[in-house]
């Protein structure tokens, strides 16, 4: 067996403590979960991974906590150069200076893609305000893993901490998205409970729309999901664990229970994925 996790965050103060904060402790325990990259590592190669993407998070002005810097996450590239890939983050609403940073992402940073969360920054990906980052974007050949659906970040919290679910519903925003940059690809981040079944449809009609299966088990994400991911989108679904949400061992475990097919849980577990960040 053989896998690529397309979502992992830093277990690290710099992230789970300081970037989210409030936001984070009421739905993933923050304190308990601080870890070292090289725990982390083992934590993964004993599940049978590979590789991982290592994403930065800059939601600053939404949410006036620091970001998790881009320059944290290609240091840390760096020093595992077998094992991670970086993807880095910019807030939307830092205008020319989130462009600015993009054109870093590749020829100093050495990034694959780049890690937006609408409801943590606030923002719709479809307001064409941000076309001009999404255009550079699409220029520099980046992937997109963007937030779908339901979000732990601010759970809990009065009034959600103004986060809003509304920017993370599949539909208008990310339809929107990959018909007016078609070149795009974008990985919708988590099965997009409860807007699932819009996320299928995505999925199927566009070519440059792909769901990433992370932050649930699978034995609780919605049947549908895991039917069309077995069958109609298996060239379209990607492994992913949120960590530290979920163990890479406890998702591929919990996704070999489903009765999945040996060449279709390659597909997921890695040749999806290794297709789309360009992986020999």
């Amino acid at each position: 067996m053989r896998a690529i996790d397309v979502h992992v965050h830093p277990p690290t103060v710099e992230y789970l403590a300081e970037s989210g904060g409030p936001f984070f402790a009421n739905a993933f325990g923050v304190s308990k979960k601080l870890e070292t990259f090289d725990s982390l590592k083992k934590t993964f190669t004993d599940a049978g991974v590979q590789k991982a993407v290592l994403l930065a998070w800059d939601a600053e002005t939404h949410s006036t906590r620091p970001r998790t810097r881009n320059e944290y996450v290609a240091e840390i590239v760096k020093q595992y150069p077998d094992f991670f890939i970086g993807f880095g983050s910019v807030d939307p609403w830092k205008g020319q200076k989130a462009i600015t940073e993009l054109e870093l992402f590749k020829s100093s940073y050495g990034f694959k893609g780049v890690k937006f969360h609408p409801p943590a920054q606030g923002f719709s990906p479809a307001d064409p305000r941000f076309f001009p980052m999404w255009d550079l974007i699409q220029e520099q050949e980046l992937v997109v893993l963007a937030h779908a659906g339901h979000t732990g970040y601010g759970a809990g919290l009065p009034g959600g901490g103004g986060v809003r679910l509304a920017h993370a519903r599949p539909f208008p925003d990310y339809e929107i998205l990959a018909n007016t940059f078609p070149r795009l690809k974008i990985i919708c981040a988590h099965p997009g409970w409860p807007w699932h079944e819009d996320l299928l449809a995505l999925a199927m009609h566009k070519s440059n729309i792909y769901i990433d299966l992370s932050g649930w088990s699978p034995k609780y994400i919605p049947a549908n999901v895991i039917r069309h991911a077995k069958s109609l989108l298996q060239d379209k679904c990607l492994f992913g664990t949120d960590y530290p949400v979920i163990s890479p061992k406890r998702w591929i475990d919990d996704f070999i229970a489903t009765d999945v097919k040996e060449d279709v849980l390659d597909k997921i577990l890695y040749r999806n994925a290794a297709g789309l960040l360009g992986i020999d």
